[in-house]
């Protein structure tokens, strides 16, 4: 008899469930998010690029071990905000929403970084997947971030 009861409260409890999410504002959130990261890194500012993130976010950047934590990310945007002016552009190709909970964002960046002390620009295209978590207070951040250049590497001869 439980497990008949047990049948019967699952479409109820999922029908609940479902409506709690609503897809259309999960995407506009971390769309505006998107947007305000652009911005934020574009001008160099480390403390509101690090507000898009959790407390316990982790970034994996191309080439350098997995930074863990505001402290740990903050030391890394200082350090290449400092030596160069970074104009970055990212173009979403797919929002997945995991549940109420998660979703993540995949898709392209490019970037041009002047460096601060004179020299020519670089360029790069590449692609991202980034994992939002939604917080206690109904905003979405940065969970995990990686991304990596779709450039050939060029390897120096010897």
């Amino acid at each position: 008899m439980k497990w008949v009861v047990a049948l019967l409260l699952v479409p109820a409890w999922a029908a609940c469930s479902s409506e709690s999410v609503d897809p259309a504002a999960i995407r506009a959130a971390i769309e505006s998010n998107r947007r305000d990261y652009m911005q934020a890194y574009t001008a160099g500012d480390v403390e509101r690029t690090i507000g898009l993130y959790t407390a316990e976010a982790v970034l994996m950047p191309q080439f350098q071990p997995a930074l863990i934590g505001h402290d740990a990310i903050r030391r890394y945007l200082r350090q290449m905000f400092d030596q160069v002016q970074i104009k970055l552009t990212l173009s979403s190709e797919e929002i997945t929403i995991v549940d109420e909970g998660f979703a993540y964002d995949r898709g392209r960046y490019s970037t041009t970084a002047q460096p601060k002390r004179g020299g020519s620009t670089t360029d790069d295209v590449g692609k991202y997947l980034v994992l939002w978590r939604k917080q206690s207070d109904g905003s979405w951040k940065i969970e995990r971030d990686i991304d990596n250049s779709s450039n050939p590497l060029h390897w120096e001869r010897r």
